[in-house]
């Protein structure tokens, strides 16, 4: 038994000397010699078998602590940190493919329409491919042919207005077509209208006239007229042709002052120069000829806050402007009064101003003529018109250039009608 035990402890010993032999090989200093590692191997068996042999030695003897005192591991070998490599990503799974539902068709419309009924198309969304449509009757206002807006009367005394109005619709307007009265001062218009002078077509214009007679005490009134079919039917002017167009004027008293303004009324009138028709009001310079109005001008010798016209003749050497007024009912005694002269700064006006009148045959016939330079001086004017006693008579305001036109800056300052 004894003998057994010792080989066991022969073989324990040599497969610890094989161990140790390892460590010794991994704890050698980096310095160490082979015969160094060999040398401490041999010590290291010899020690070890000494103890084994040793007579004190016993089966049941306990096991032995290494001595405290063993040599320390050189401090200066430090070990080598073992790699750590990251975790596997976990693969997730894709969902499931859904399919998608099957496509089932829409079943066919079946027709509520009654048996023998025609389907009507829808209308129009009105869109931007689409234009609105022009109705039958509609109309524009142009412009005011006599009694402009503000024009005086005497009470009692009586005038024609006319108004310029476009046709603007489809229809053609007859002369059953009326101008009619539809709220406002009345002025004495006829209770059914005025009919229009001739038939108008679509795009073209009438001007549509109604004898009035001014009320008869003094004030502002203003009457508001439209358009009516044969069957009475009423349209106008306006985004939906329903407006009206209107008159307005001014009563003054009778029998004294001034009875009309040539200056307040100037678009009443009809201009032309020898480049032919000019609007009303005019654009200053303008080559082919202007007529402005002012109520406050600078004159060659001084400034005046009166009712002014500026007349400038068109760019020809023999330029003219001239100015055709409505009739003006004339009573005895009365009296055309103005001042002429140069516009301020326009110190190369050379014109010649001239009152005429249209007779019965439609002809220009004098009243009055002069000349007027830039002096620094006016011209007053006061010419007795009792010649044309309670006649209808049509003035005519005119400038002519006097040789070149350049700066041929007339005015007319304050011209009307007194009646003492």
């Amino acid at each position: 038994m004894k003998q057994i035990n010792l080989r066991l402890l022969l073989v324990v010993v040599a497969v610890w000397l094989v161990v140790v032999s390892c460590n010794l090989s991994t704890i050698a200093p980096p310095n160490a010699t082979p015969t160094d590692a060999g040398l401490l191997y041999t010590q290291a068996a010899s020690t070890f078998i000494a103890q084994m042999t040793d007579s004190s030695f016993q089966d049941n003897a306990t096991a032995q602590a290494l001595p405290s005192t063993n040599t320390p591991l050189p401090t200066e070998i430090a070990q080598t940190p073992t790699e750590t490599l990251p975790p596997s990503p976990t693969f997730t799974s894709l969902p499931s493919f859904t399919p998608l539902p099957s496509f089932t068709p829409q079943p066919t419309r079946t027709s509520t329409l009654p048996p023998g009924a025609t389907p009507v198309a829808p209308p129009s969304s009105g869109g931007s491919g689409g234009s609105p449509q022009t109705p039958c009757n509609a109309a524009q206002f142009l412009k005011d042919v006599t009694v402009p807006d503000g024009t005086e009367f005497e009470q009692g005394e009586t005038f024609t207005k006319t108004w310029r109005l476009k046709n603007v619709g489809s229809c053609t307007w007859t002369t059953d077509y009326r101008i009619v009265f539809v709220k406002g001062d009345s002025m004495g218009a006829p209770t059914q209208g005025e009919p229009l002078p001739y038939s108008v077509k679509p795009g073209q214009y009438a001007d549509a006239s109604v004898e009035l007679v001014a009320p008869g005490e003094e004030g502002e009134y203003k009457g508001n007229w439209m358009l009516s079919t044969p069957s009475g039917q009423r349209f106008g002017i306006g985004s939906n042709f329903s407006g009206n167009f209107f008159v307005s004027i001014e009563v003054t008293e009778a029998g004294s002052g001034s009875v009309y303004n040539f200056a307040r009324n100037y678009c009443a009138a009809s201009w032309e120069s020898n480049a032919g028709e000019l609007p009303c009001p005019g654009t200053l310079n303008d080559p082919d000829g202007f007529v402005l109005y002012f109520t406050h001008i600078a004159l060659e010798n001084q400034t005046e806050d009166e009712p002014t016209l500026w007349m400038n003749p068109d760019g020809s050497d023999e330029g003219f402007i001239m100015g055709t007024y409505p009739e003006i009912d004339i009573k005895a005694g009365d009296a055309f009064m103005a001042d002429i002269g140069c516009v301020e700064d326009y110190d190369k006006c050379d014109v010649i101003f001239k009152l005429k009148y249209l007779n019965e045959s439609g002809k220009l016939k004098d009243i009055g003529e002069w000349h007027e330079v830039y002096d620094g001086t006016i011209t007053r004017i006061n010419l007795d018109l009792s010649t044309f006693a309670d006649k209808n008579v049509q003035f005519v305001l005119i400038v002519d250039a006097n040789g070149n036109s350049k700066e041929d800056a007339g005015f007319w300052l304050n011209p009307h009608i007194q009646r003492p």
